[in-house]
């Protein structure tokens, strides 16, 4: 849904969630594929999926500048693409706030460009209790004690 909003199209086309709940919810359809000729394909179906753009995006990365150019570290999501087409402010919470030098010389990780992001926030240990991982030796594994505490004072 992002990735359509990102790449400015109505809709992309999926087979990965043919059947589910989205399409009650109206924002999955599914519609004949408009390429296969031959009646005995069992892949007849294919789904378009709507595009979201969301009226506020907020992401937490390893590091960024004060203009907002924005490292993240491998595994990447898929939800960076709500901030290049979002109706509102794009907030960054990082880990650390570092010199452009820093960003210049990891600049392959840059994901967010400065000129989409709205304003930069300095948030040491923001993916708490999750684990996160960073660069130079940093990052941090899941707290699974946190975790397990607050199932336990969280149940039913």
């Amino acid at each position: 849904m992002l990735l359509a909003a990102a790449m400015d199209l109505p809709w992309l086309p999926t087979h990965s969630i043919i059947d589910s709940g989205m399409e009650e919810e109206g924002y999955f359809k599914k519609i004949e594929d408009p390429f296969v000729t031959d009646s005995s394909s069992s892949d007849q179906e294919i789904g378009l999926i709507k595009s979201l753009h969301p009226d506020v995006s907020i992401y937490h990365a390893w590091a960024s500048d004060p203009y907002g150019n924005v490292l993240f570290v491998p595994p990447y999501g898929g939800d960076i693409y709500g901030a290049y087409d979002c109706n509102g402010p794009v907030i960054i919470t990082t880990e650390r706030i570092v010199d452009t030098n820093y960003i210049r010389q990891h600049r392959d990780y840059v994901r967010l460009p400065g000129h989409i992001v709205s304003a930069v926030v300095e948030l040491s240990y923001g993916s708490h209790p999750s684990m996160f991982y960073g660069f130079d030796g940093g990052g941090y594994v899941e707290d699974i004690p946190f975790l397990l505490s607050f199932h336990r004072n969280t149940a039913s």
